[in-house]
């Protein structure tokens, strides 16, 4: 959605700086918390299997 933004600013003759200041910088915020959601790797924690009386 924030490269969206980039073009429209751009599109109507809008600062480069805002556009890829604000904006760009906030899509590569996203897209590096993403990654960083994606690679999280937590402790498998075991659950006793319930074994037949």
């Amino acid at each position: 959605m924030s490269l969206k933004n980039v073009n429209t600013v751009l599109a109507h003759h809008g600062s480069a700086a805002a556009a890829f200041g604000i904006h760009g910088l906030t899509a590569a915020l996203i897209a590096a918390t993403g990654l960083l959601v994606l690679r999280e790797t937590g402790e498998v924690r075991r659950v006793p299997v319930a074994q037949p009386a």
